[in-house]
């Protein structure tokens, strides 16, 4: 199954990462892919390096569009994806040649709606794994049941499944719907408000273990800055979150 995927990459002031992360994802061995590089009014040269990599490969698709943050970034990239599955990845960050080759194999023939993958965090000084926290395999609705949504949110043990949106591959007409939802004042927290829903209408998830991300510590980021917490953006998270598992028969009040 020629499975394709759409890979969104939303960029500002990434000038410095931006070669690096555009090339991890031209050369992919898996070559069924759309890119859709977001400027979200990018300052720099972002604009002009976007388009010298459009002029180079066909697969490209360019957005310049005003600065309105991460989210709207995502979902002007989501509004022309047209791929089986979507993916993100930060302007900042870069994958591995094998990345969406990897994701292409387990997603049981594309019968799986997320496919999760492991990471490194790269902060300058040394690589460090992230695993995708469960073991590698294919998961039922039964068994995300059973092992994921008492973490989902967060158990009262402070474990929680990684929010991300990056370091997954989500079926199209599961992710759009649910990256439209979220506010685009949403600036910390944002990436959960998206992957929760997504992960309440999933009926098969695959796991890989193996680290294929390359999450960059880059503190000047849109996407890793500091931000001040913003208590209305959490009040639109906790709304975003009662109203996506209020017909699920597992009781998520207490995660909320």
């Amino acid at each position: 199954m020629n499975l394709s995927f759409s890979i969104i990459i939303p960029i500002y002031k990434v000038e410095s990462y931006l070669h690096e992360c555009i090339e991890s994802v031209i050369n992919q061995t898996y070559k069924n892919i759309e890119i859709i590089l977001v400027d979200d009014g990018s300052p720099d040269n972002c604009p002009q390096i976007c388009e010298e990599y459009a002029k180079k490969d066909t697969r490209i698709k360019v957005i310049h569009k005003n600065n309105g943050g991460l989210v709207s970034a995502r979902k002007s990239g989501a509004s022309i994806a047209t791929g089986d599955y979507i993916c993100c990845v930060d302007g900042d960050d870069y994958i591995d040649k094998k990345y969406i080759e990897e994701l292409a194999n387990s997603s049981n023939n594309g019968k799986s709606d997320i496919i999760c993958c492991g990471y490194i965090i790269n902060d300058t000084i040394s690589n460090k794994p992230g695993k995708a926290q469960l073991e590698d395999g294919i998961y039922s609705k039964e068994q995300i049941k059973k092992y994921i949504y008492p973490i989902l949110i967060s158990s009262i043990n402070g474990e929680y499944l990684l929010p991300t949106v990056w370091g997954k591959a989500i079926r199209r007409e599961i992710y759009f719907p649910a990256q439209m939802n979220v506010s685009d004042s949403i600036s910390i927290g944002e990436d959960g408000a998206c992957t929760i829903p997504c992960m309440l209408v999933c009926n098969e998830l695959s796991i890989i273990s193996k680290p294929l991300y390359y999450y960059r510590f880059n503190r000047n980021s849109m996407t890793k800055a500091k931000k001040s917490l913003d208590w209305e953006g959490q009040k639109l998270i906790a709304s975003i979150l009662k109203d996506a598992t209020k017909h699920s028969d597992y009781d998520f009040a207490d995660q909320i």
